[in-house]
């Protein structure tokens, strides 16, 4: 009996010890504080956001509540709250990891409601989104990009101007700085950037072939920036003469 009572007390010793895993909650809201969060200011929102899109990449257990906590948090973001997931929907290294991204974003205030301005950085990134190798996080950044195609879409009932001007080749949103915010990313230390950025570049030019002209003369001032610097011509033998002549004469004159 006195075995059996101190087989129990070390048994409840062992089930009331710590774990060595953290405390994972099976809701993903439940990783947000208490309250709603468009009372939380937009500042902390942004810094909730970056915390929980980093713990999406920690594994698959702390993936599925940290996607689902982030969803939760995406309508209260405004504008200037989205970069941290926008940058994300790019730069993540794990293809969980940008799609969690680009999930959120598809659910994010302003987009949703058609209600985010114009933006050149933000909109070249999505563009960018679209043409990431992995089939999922391309389809992801396909929806935010109709999204953001909405907000900056000419109000409905306005009547197109006197003989009916088309569309931009490649769509609305497509900005005119768009090579400009992606050149930079064809020297990305990782392969799969550099030729996502290539295939967006290639996909913009052949959307719209009047863009060829203006990414070539970029690529060549890109190129003559980062070119290492020529070494210098040799001396002429004329040049090597006078100094000769030069140094023996100081000797003498010593």
């Amino acid at each position: 009996q006195a075995g059996m009572q101190q087989g129990g007390t070390q048994a409840g010793m062992q089930q009331g010890a710590p774990t060595a895993e953290p405390f994972i909650p099976q809701g993903g809201p439940a990783l947000l504080p208490q309250g709603e969060p468009a009372s939380i200011p937009q500042e902390d929102l942004a810094a909730m956001s970056e915390l929980l899109l980093s713990l999406t990449s920690r594994g698959e257990r702390w993936h599925a509540p940290a996607s689902a906590a982030l969803l939760s948090l995406a309508p209260a973001l405004q504008p200037a709250a989205l970069w941290p997931l926008v940058d994300a929907a790019v730069g993540g290294a794990a293809a969980a990891y940008r799609q969690a991204a680009l999930r959120a974003l598809a659910a994010a205030g302003p987009l949703v409601h058609g209600t985010h301005p114009p933006d050149p950085r933000i909109a070249s990134r999505l563009y960018l989104a679209r043409h990431d190798p992995d089939p999922a996080c391309a389809a992801a950044a396909a929806d935010v990009w109709r999204l953001y195609e909405g907000c900056v879409a000419p109000p409905a009932g306005i009547p197109p101007p006197p003989g009916g001007m088309p569309s931009p080749p490649g769509g609305i949103a497509v900005p005119p700085s768009l090579e400009a915010e992606l050149l930079p990313f064809l020297g990305a230390s990782d392969e799969r950037r550099r030729a996502q950025a290539g295939r967006a570049l290639a996909a913009a030019a052949a959307d719209d072939p009047s863009r060829v002209h203006a990414l070539l003369q970029q690529l060549f001032a890109l190129y003559k920036t980062s070119a290492p610097p020529s070494a210098p011509p040799p001396p002429s033998n004329q040049a090597t003469t006078a100094g000769k002549k030069g140094g023996a004469a100081a000797a003498a004159a010593a």
